[in-house]
Parts: C-alpha cells; structure tokens; sequence
C-alpha cells in the first residue's frame, strides 16, 4: 500500500473545467466507481491544509508520515475488556503513544463507563455533540442503518474524503480487497467506514467443538466424525465414566451449534444451496436438529441445564469429571480450561487433555457447510468520521495509516525490535509480548502494545492468531474448525433501506422471541414436536415471509454492486 500523490492546484482547476463541460454535454457511458448517494449528504467541515498549493510546474507532493503541524483529534469507543484491569484510557498504553509518534497526530480518547457503552451512544446521538471518531457497528448501532445516519447529518460520507486524504484505505478496498470494498459500501454506494477487516478463514473462525480426548482413548475411539460417532462417544462418557452432562455449552452461543451444522442449518439467516437467504429456524434441518437434541436431554447425554450455564457452571463441570464434550471459543474455551487443569494438583486430573474435532456431518467423508465462521468484513469495531469533526484531514490522515503496509504491521504487531521481528518472513512476537515483565495475561499485554486481539480500523493479520493462541490444542484448533463449506453458506453483510430495516427490526423482535422459546421448550419436551408444522405456520404469520422478502432484496441488491 503506497500513498498517492496529491493531486496541484492546476490540475485540480483542469479537472473541474472538464467536469462542467461533461456536465454540459451530457453523459452516455457509465464507469465502475460506486454511485453517488442519493440521500443528503452534510458538507464536510473544512479541513486543515498541511501543505502549500503547488505551482502547475512544480511536482505534487508526497504525504508522508508524520503529519506536519499540530492537530489533535477524539475519538469515542468502548475500552476493551483487556485494557480494563491496567488502563483508564487507551491514550496511556504504549500502542497510543506509538501510534502518535507515528502519525504526527495527538488522539484523545473518550470511553463510555463499562457497561454502558449503548446508553452513552446513544446520549450523544441525543445530544448532536459528536466526536471526531466514533468507533462501533455502525452497520447495527443507528437506527436505519449507516445510510440514515448520513443523511440525519451524524457521520460523513466517506467517498470524497477518501479521494482527498485516504489512498491507503482506497487502494486496500479497490485493488487488494474489493469483496471487503462491497461489504463496506451501502447499496447506494456511500462508504462511510474505515473497516475492521479480518483476513482469512483463520481469522475469522474462533468457535467449535472439542472433547476429552483421553477419555476417546479409554473407550478405544477415534475423533468422532459423524453424528453418529458422537452419539456413541457420548453414550461411552455417560456410561464409562459417569458424566451427568456429557454435553455441554453455553446457549448464549446458540447461533450456531454443531449438531444443527450435521443437519445442514445455522441458527440464524443464511444462505441455501441455490444462494437464498433462509431462515434455519424453521428449516427442516433444524427440525432434525430438535429430534437429536430432545432425544439427547431425555437419555442424560444433554446436560439438564443447558439453557442456563455460563462459563463458571462449564468450568467446574470439566474439573469434576461432569463434562466430557463442548464447543466454546478457542481462547475462552481452551484456553480457559487447560492451564487450570494443567496447575491442578489433583492426579485424576493427571491425564486431562482436551482436543479439538471438526464439525460433524451426517455420512462418513462428507464435508461440514455451516462451520462458524464471521464475514471478513461484518461491521464491527469500525470508525466512523463524525459531522462534529473539527480537523477532516487529521481524522482521514489517522485512520487511514492503519491500511499502510506500515499500519498494517503496526496495529498488528508494534514496533520492530521492540514487541515482534521477522522470523522466515513473518512478523514473530517477542519475548517482551509472550512473557511480559508485568506478568499480565497475554490478551492483556498484547492489547497495551498492539491492537491485534480487539477490532480497529485496521486489517487483523492472519499471522496473529497462530502465536495469540498459546497452546498446541488452541493452535491446532483453529486448522481444524476452518474446515467447512461456511463461507459459501454465509449470508454476507447486506444493508437493507432504511424503511425496510425499520420493519424487519420490528418484525423480528417478536419472532426471535417465539422461536427462542419454542426451541427450549422442544428440547425439554415441554412441546411436543408434533406441533412442528403449528410452529412454523405461527412463524410464518408474525411476518417471516416479509422479513425473508426483504433479506433476499438485500442481497440481490449486495451481489449487484
């Protein structure tokens, strides 16, 4: 990624010229660039010039960084939980100060109090006191939508900025990564984020399944493959070893489960095999999905409080011996059960390993489709340039160092020498990361001296997972759970109007509601699965068929961009 020049003065007054005559004359073709929006667009505040207009003779010139001058910008998000325990601000780790230094720009950054991160956003909308820089999904956080908040007069559409002061972040969504370029532009062709990006399956695959593996041992099993091995493994933990819930998860994950991915459905909207959004919920895979389910709490191999575990409940059923099969994030989930297991002292423990194991399917060879897996590009931990900003050019120049190939190493791994060197061509972090003298855990250290293990304005290199994960099994896990069809089954991130976002949020409350409901209680056997169809029909008549109208609109109009 090289910064473009600047374009003179002259030039700038020629092009102009040309554009009124073209004006003047009318258009008969049409080139690739995104479509004007045809909402109201506020005009950008004024910025601040840097440099001095160039005679016509002379050579534009090169901006580089640091940015000359002194210019301070704000920008609001959520303080991370890793930062949390060490930091008030993010403006005192070493990553902000760094990031200055780089840059030539001062940062001040607002946190909303823990917890509140909603409410506080909502109170400056409220207000129309902005930031600089907002920080969030701005794909979901305003109501209507990013096209709604662009023409309420609350972000800026970021085209023409871009055009003026970003040619990293152009280059980088026009001709490294035009599917994330798609994603990160409405249907009427307003960009109005610098996107977190993450960069490949690796990246964007952090949750599955995994079991006792020395419990597979005992019982003289394989890696269970298909449903059916799973079955038989869990009927072996039940009966060998005395698991009381050989099953267990925590429900708040219920998106996706893989018992639901052996039937061929994810546990929410997505793709089928002709490329229409569905709804899995009312799926006939998803009904099959509620057979085993029910039939599994009924036998003791679900754990009777599925519906109402956390991750405490979890981790003291893997330490007693209650638990024998999960699936959980890597991190969280592996990474939060093994190094308790490896400290404790008590020798039945001695042999406690946990493995991960691919998705299962239903026949022996065949590939999992609805692995977990989150778009590259899904909205989240995205910048937004506010119509309070005070300094345009400052705001874009910041953002956009993040898409350099400077940024880029930046964000991911910090400062050369310092926290990462090149190992075989790939950056490797150093000893000060892995084993930091303050002791802190990994995510937390990590998060002080780079930006790699929370969202930004900045591509999340696939190279950071492999060493974030510090285990084998965690390192191992993330090969294993990527194998799956997931992206061609995903539903990428449409943007319906913002009439139709208004209805099908509308819709959707209440139905998400029902459906929830009504899958505990099939599971449990508190309703009988003889009333599947009386089920689907009432999901049907709160509105489905509109909402799924929509969603396909949504998605006609994303594939056409």
């Amino acid at each position: 990624m090289k910064n473009k020049l600047k374009i003179s003065l002259g030039v700038a007054l020629m092009i102009a010229l040309m554009l009124v005559l073209l004006n003047g004359c009318g258009r008969n073709g049409e080139d690739d660039t995104p479509p004007v929006a045809t909402t109201p667009t506020p005009t950008p505040a004024p910025a601040q010039q840097t440099q001095e207009p160039q005679d016509e003779d002379e050579t534009p010139e090169v901006f580089t960084y640091p940015m000359g001058g002194n210019h301070t910008v704000t920008i609001w998000e959520g303080l991370p939980g890793s930062l949390a325990p060490n930091f008030i601000s993010r403006g005192d780790t070493q990553h902000s100060i760094w990031l200055e230094e780089l840059t030539g720009i001062n940062i001040e950054w607002l946190h909303p109090p823990a917890g509140q991160t909603a409410e506080q956003f909502n109170l400056i909308m409220a207000s129309r006191e902005f930031p600089d820089i907002m920080i969030t999904n701005w794909m979901t956080a305003y109501p209507g939508g990013p096209d709604r908040a662009i023409a309420d007069g609350v972000i800026h559409r970021l085209n023409e900025i871009w055009e003026s002061y970003s040619p990293n972040v152009l280059n980088f969504l026009h001709n490294e990564r035009p599917d994330i370029g798609r994603a990160s532009r409405t249907d009427s062709g307003n960009y109005f984020v610098f996107p977190f990006v993450r960069e490949n399956a690796i990246t964007q695959t952090f949750i599955g399944p995994y079991v006792r593996v020395d419990w597979l041992e005992e019982l003289g099993m394989g890696i269970p493959e298909t449903l059916d091995d799973w079955e038989a493994m869990l009927i072996g933990f039940r009966d060998e070893f005395g698991a009381t819930a050989p099953f267990s998860f925590i429900d708040g994950n219920r998106i996706w489960n893989p018992v639901a991915v052996a039937h061929g459905v994810k546990l929410n909207f997505h793709l089928n095999e002709s490329g229409d959004v569905v709804y899995g919920f009312v799926e006939p895979g998803f009904l099959e999905y509620l057979r085993v389910m029910n039939r599994w709490f009924n036998e003791g191999l679900l754990d009777p409080d599925f519906a109402t575990v956390n991750r405490d409940i979890i981790n003291s059923r893997w330490a007693t011996g209650e638990l024998g099969a999960s699936f959980d994030l890597a991190g969280g989930g592996l990474g939060g059960i093994l190094p308790a297991m490896l400290a404790s002292d008590d020798p039945a423990h001695a042999s406690f390993d946990l493995v991960a194991i691919p998705n299962p399917v239903l026949n022996r060879g065949d590939r999992p489709t609805h692995g977990h897996m989150v778009p590259g590009f899904q909205g989240v931990g995205s910048a937004a340039i506010t119509t309070g900003a005070r300094n345009i050019e400052a705001a874009a120049r910041l953002l956009d160092f993040g898409y350099s190939e400077e940024g880029h190493i930046f964000f991911n791994f910090g400062i050369e020498g310092e926290t990462f060197e090149w190992v075989d061509n790939i950056p490797t972090y150093t000893d000060r990361v892995m084993n930091n003298i303050n002791g802190w855990p990994l995510a937390q250290y990590m998060q002080s001296v780079t930006r790699a293990n929370f969202e930004g304005p900045f591509m999340q290199s696939q190279h950071f997972p492999p060493q974030f994960q510090a285990l084998p099994q965690q390192r191992e896990a993330l090969f294993v759970w990527t194998q799956s069809d997931s992206e061609r089954f995903m539903l990428p991130p449409v943007t319906p109007t913002v009439e139709e976002a208004d209805r099908i949020a509308m819709l959707l409350t209440d139905i998400s509601s029902y459906v929830d409901e009504m899958r505990l209680r099939f599971i449990m056997g508190e309703e009988s699965l003889d009333n599947w169809d009386n089920y689907v029909n009432t999901v049907f008549n709160m509105g489905l068929q509109e909402v799924l109208d929509v969603q396909n609109a949504a998605l006609q109009r994303f594939n056409n961009r």
